[in-house]
């Protein structure tokens, strides 16, 4: 499991680059890719910590209504909760880096 936290702060695409602040902390540039392409994956790159805490929220949001639909006899609808939190717990410990080999 990787110890390390990502670049604090808000990230900002402007172009092909990733910043937070003034601190270039990714470039999006390949040989076979065009332009508006790079700059998309840039704008996905700087959406990640967002998403990463959005995620975070709507884990506990489903936990929380799972535990309510159970406990009113409604565990059809609790398990599908169930497979949205293991797909939103995948998700973070991808993003935190966890399972990953150092």
């Amino acid at each position: 499991m990787s110890s390390e936290k990502y670049t604090p702060g808000e990230w900002e695409a402007k172009g092909r680059y990733v910043f937070s602040g003034n601190n270039c902390i990714g470039i999006c540039d390949t040989d076979n890719d065009t332009e508006t392409r790079m700059k998309a994956n840039a704008r996905l790159m700087a959406a990640a910590p967002d998403m990463l805490d959005a995620l975070k929220e709507a884990e506990d949001h489903l936990l929380w209504a799972k535990a309510t639909l159970d406990d009113a006899g409604r565990r059809s609808v609790g398990e599908a909760m169930d497979r949205c939190v293991t797909e939103i717990r995948a998700a973070i410990a991808k993003a935190e880096g966890r399972g990953e080999e150092s």
